[in-house]
């Protein structure tokens, strides 16, 4: 751009308030006029398409033309101001033409044309990383559909195994025999005599059993012996189940093994009071 602002709306023969729409008509009519392909070698047309082009793309991309106006709106002043300072007084209400020719300060010429070439880039830039980013987002919803949609083909296929393979899990299941936890009724309880406290001659005395107790307390410790120590400080919490082989007194010798980790094993005397009989 030289050292004079370029005058967009001259290129076009437009004036500064044109409207898009008549920007529009005056860039097809002078785009017919100067195109290069009508007169192939040319440079003074070669040369005219691209200013048209230019003046074209800097008027119709709104951002681009408030700053362009900003620049030629000022230039436009001093200009007027620089006329205005040589003039007698009485002239100082003369309005020039719309659109004089324009010379800018030095400091205009070096920044203006670079600002407007770069507000362009920008604007440019803008529209494409928008354009990336939507055709990312829609990478993105199509991947998450085909998740969706494996997921569901999954699912649906191991309920199809399972409806052709009905026959081979029900000969399966019915192999093992299972007990629901409402057919495990609490067996009678022994004879009343073998519940009551023993003299205390007989505390020691054990019978052999073989059942299985459930916890009903909060907690019950193990003991060494009917009425000893605590063993270990080991618990079983309410709920656990563990099997019985011996009685003594108000005792119970339990053994309680993990079925989640077959190396921790508890067993031990525990208070009759704490459990109840769920089989024998």
């Amino acid at each position: 751009m030289g050292g004079t602002l370029k005058n967009y709306y001259e290129i076009l023969g437009v004036p500064r308030s044109a409207t898009p729409d008549q920007i529009r008509t005056a860039y097809r009519k002078l785009l017919l006029k100067f195109h290069p392909d009508k007169n192939i070698g040319d440079s003074y047309f070669e040369e005219w398409s691209k200013k048209i082009n230019e003046a074209f793309e800097v008027l119709m991309t709104p951002e681009v033309r408030a700053d362009y106006d900003v620049v030629y709106d000022e230039t436009r002043l001093a200009s007027q101001q620089a006329t205005t300072a040589n003039k007698d007084a009485r002239d100082d209400s003369i309005v020039p033409d719309e659109d004089p020719p324009v010379s800018v300060d030095a400091a205009i010429q070096k920044l203006a044309p670079v600002y407007i070439s770069a507000k362009q880039a920008y604007i440019k830039a803008t529209r494409n990383v928008t354009a990336i980013e939507a055709g990312l987002k829609s990478k993105q919803m199509n991947a998450s559909w085909h998740f969706i949609l494996g997921g569901i083909l999954a699912f649906a296929l191991l309920v199809w195994i399972a409806v052709a393979n009905k026959d081979f899990f029900k000969s399966a299941s019915s192999a093992v025999p299972v007990v629901e936890q409402a057919a495990i009724v609490p067996l009678p309880l022994p004879k009343k005599q073998e519940l009551e406290p023993l003299p205390a001659q007989q505390a020691t005395r054990e019978l052999a059993l073989d059942l299985w107790i459930k916890v009903v307390a909060p907690k019950t410790y193990f003991f060494e012996q009917p009425g000893a120590s605590v063993l270990n400080d080991k618990f079983l919490s309410k709920g656990n189940k563990a099997q019985c082989h011996k009685k003594a007194g108000n005792y119970y010798y339990a053994i309680f093994q993990s079925a989640v980790n077959s190396s921790y094993r508890i067993e031990g005397w525990i208070k009759t009071a704490d459990v109840e009989i769920v089989a024998q």
